[in-house]
């Protein structure tokens, strides 16, 4: 099933008998047909369900400023009052929720269509959309000397549209268009050799998807901070200790709402992870 921004009220108004809905300090009498059946503020909601059932705004189409609508986080089960659900992927298809929203496919479906190709897949290739099927596959998008390394998908520029990341020997990005075409590289990094591990995540609480990599051959974890717009910041290193990184990801393993860093490095044969204090100090191993 796909999104289309409709259909996602719980309240349905039709031939009923006038009811009251009690609020704290507000008794609306809401009537069949009349103001609280309209969607002031056009987020899927109807006004009288905004301030009887979700507790929204009915004049503001996101009430807690993550870029997702009301209607599009109520329609996927989120919590319309509390922000952090836009850029995480919530059926691992390669698309984050906000792309999901833009691009009206389904947030917990990753095959929209049901083609048997993931929708993340379907924006990456050059005349598929996940409301087809079929497509072909696009030119190459980077023939250069070793190759890339890793590719990761993620929507870095706040377009809705997937853009690609991919690392070796250096980390750059493409930013798409959201019909499988990409523009020139962009490089984030040089300083870095033979990258094993990267990933996307929110290291600094900005909302915008930031980068962290773990390099084999410079011993280096270290993480980008993304403005949102895709312009990336110097390297800020996180460990140049542990030999040899393998990989790296990131979770919130001390419950304290920061994306903490964790490690694999195969000389030292050890699994390490980094406290995020929440600013640019990521780095305390544990």
């Amino acid at each position: 099933m796909c999104y289309s921004g409709r259909g996602v009220s719980a309240v349905k108004h039709g031939s009923f008998v006038p009811f009251l809905v009690a609020l704290p300090a507000l008794v609306l009498l809401i009537l069949p047909g009349q103001a609280f059946a309209q969607d002031s503020d056009g987020d899927g909601l109807t006004d009288a369900d905004e301030i009887a059932i979700h507790l929204t705004d009915p004049n503001n189409p996101d009430t807690d400023g993550d870029r997702l609508l009301d209607g599009f986080e109520v329609f996927a089960g989120f919590d319309p009052l509390v922000a952090g659900e836009a850029l995480l992927d919530a059926d691992a298809d390669g698309l984050n929720n906000l792309a999901e929203q833009n691009g009206g496919t389904d947030p917990l479906d990753e095959d929209c269509d049901d083609d048997g190709l993931e929708d993340g897949e379907e924006r990456l290739r050059a005349q598929s959309h996940p409301f087809t099927i079929g497509g072909k596959l696009p030119t190459a998008i980077y023939t250069g000397p070793g190759g890339p390394g890793r590719v990761r998908v993620a929507d870095l520029n706040a377009d809705g549209a997937a853009d690609l990341i991919f690392a070796h020997n250096q980390i750059s990005w493409y930013a798409g268009d959201g019909a499988g075409g990409f523009s020139a590289e962009q490089i984030i990094t040089t300083d870095v050799l033979f990258v094993r591990g990267l990933y996307v995540v929110d290291l600094d609480g900005d909302l915008d998807p930031d980068l962290i990599s773990a390099s084999y051959e410079d011993d280096k974890i270290a993480w980008y901070v993304n403005d949102g717009s895709g312009n990336f910041g110097p390297q800020i290193m996180i460990s140049n200790t542990k030999d040899g990184p393998l990989d790296v990801f990131a979770a919130d393993l001390d419950a304290d709402g920061d994306a903490d860093v964790l490690s694999t490095s195969r000389q030292d044969d050890d699994l390490v992870w980094f406290e995020n204090d929440g600013s640019e100090n990521t780095g305390r191993s544990s």
